[in-house]
């Protein structure tokens, strides 16, 4: 069994270049990632990356998209019969969902995921949009 789901992740905004980009890595008991790879930007190198939500870590599904890449909770994906979706954890059933935006209702990830694609997050989309 994959320890993909046991993965977390958190965004870092840059102070140089404005550019988002994600910390990956496992979570300690203190509740900060253990981060993997190096503290500077990932678009221009700089060492000024500020964390946007530092209560706001991002747990992997354990599931990956149908171009094989893994899932987070807060992602957006696209399916080709319901339109768009983010995904979030149902507390109450204790599994993860996609709530969609152009039908009514939620699914169960692991239904739809296959045949969807990661198109973004919510911090890759700015309030104008």
């Amino acid at each position: 069994m994959s320890n993909d789901r046991f993965k977390f992740r958190i965004a870092v905004k840059c102070r140089k270049c404005g550019k988002i980009s994600f910390r990956y890595g496992q979570l300690q008991s203190s509740f900060r990632i253990v981060e993997e790879g190096d503290e500077s930007c990932l678009h221009c190198r700089s060492y000024c990356i500020d964390i946007i939500k530092k209560d706001r870590f991002e747990q992997c599904t354990g599931l990956k998209d149908k171009n094989k890449k893994l899932c987070y909770s807060q992602d957006f994906i696209k399916h080709p019969l319901y339109g768009g979706g983010v995904i979030y954890w149902g507390d109450c059933s204790g599994a993860w969902f996609v709530d969609w935006f152009e039908i009514d209702g939620c699914e169960r990830l692991c239904e739809t995921i296959k045949e969807s694609e990661i198109i973004g997050n919510i911090h890759e989309v700015s309030d104008e949009t």
